[in-house]
């Protein structure tokens, strides 16, 4: 692409994931790096962004985009936790395993708002 082809060129973000889905931004220039390509688009009148290729309609190969907005494995600890908070562990998925705490932290301590 030549450069005065970006001067006319405009990109659209197609990954429902970023907060600019859906938008059309003239396209200023395409930088490459070793790890990753990015467009420089003009957001608003003097306002530029890099926006990562494979986010945008240039990408050759875009990124898989799974249609449920959770894995599966989320999920299941997600209905874990739930059960085990309604008290009804036996209807679980699977048993939970113990999660470690990273931190050292004491649990707060809960108050009625009672002073006495």
């Amino acid at each position: 692409m030549k450069k005065t082809d970006y001067q006319q060129a405009v990109v659209t973000i197609v990954d429902p994931r970023h907060p600019l889905y859906g938008n059309t931004f003239p396209l200023l220039k395409v930088i490459s790096s070793k790890s990753k390509q990015t467009c420089l688009v003009e957001i608003e009148s003097g306002l530029n962004r890099h926006i990562p290729l494979e986010v945008t309609d240039r990408c050759s190969t875009p990124a898989r985009i799974n249609q449920v907005p959770i894995d599966i494995e989320s999920l299941t600890k997600l209905c874990d936790l739930y059960y085990l908070v309604v008290g009804d562990a036996e209807q679980s998925a699977r048993p939970m395993k113990p999660v470690k705490s990273r931190s050292r932290a004491r649990p707060a301590k809960i108050t009625t708002g009672k002073r006495g």
